[in-house]
């Protein structure tokens, strides 16, 4: 099976004086039942030896072979962001004989065997949406592992606004905020700083 896995055994025969379990030829347990755990690939060998109340003995064993399940690592370096801003993708996969990735929004990665790529989600959208990245890997013998990430993508926002166009100075020009899908707004008329969402500013003369 592919790690971890356990392997459950029972001795069924006619009562004994002692059921003894050895792994790879260790003792690991005694009793009717047995339960080892393999975390590593590999062969290993499975023995149980059984006493009878007389000290008669016997013993078998039994092959397992324990295959190797990849190792997956898939992080982002920001868990939101606002579109178009580069996010860092850190994917590996360790003794996996083939890695597939998929991308809620159907994007794709350039180099699929790099560690690390710069990805740049959009968001034509009023609110948030969130970008699942799933990473799988496999190998001959059928084992599997996976990973998977969630990056959210906060709309973009364009600046905008009209203002008036020129007059006789001094004079009151009101500047109309046209910006979408904003919520804080700073300023800056002649090199300082003005407040409000559409502010009401006297011109001077130049």
């Amino acid at each position: 099976g592919c790690t971890p896995f356990d392997v459950e055994v029972a001795y069924e025969g006619a009562p004994m004086d002692q059921i003894l379990w050895t792994v790879n030829g260790t003792a690991a347990g005694s009793g009717p039942t047995f339960t080892s755990t393999f975390s590593e690939g590999g062969d290993a060998t499975l023995g149980m030896a059984i006493v009878s109340a007389y000290g008669c003995t016997d013993s078998v064993s039994l092959p397992v072979t324990a295959y190797a399940t990849p190792e997956v690592t898939l992080a982002v370096d920001l868990e939101a962001a606002c579109a178009g801003t580069p996010v860092t993708l850190t994917h590996v996969a360790t003794g996996a004989d083939d890695v597939a990735y998929t991308f809620s929004n159907g994007a794709a990665l350039a180099d699929p065997a790099a560690a690390t790529e710069e990805l740049a989600f959009e968001n034509p959208y009023a609110n948030p949406v969130t970008v699942t990245i799933t990473q799988t890997a496999s190998t001959a013998a059928g084992c599997v592992a996976t990973a998977e990430v969630e990056h959210t993508v906060y709309p973009d926002v364009a600046a905008a606004f009209t203002a008036p166009e020129g007059a006789c100075g001094p004079f009151e020009a009101q500047l109309v905020n046209t910006t979408a899908d904003a919520t804080d707004f700073a300023w800056t008329i002649g090199g300082e700083a003005v407040n409000g969402v559409s502010p009401l500013h006297t011109f001077a003369n130049a």
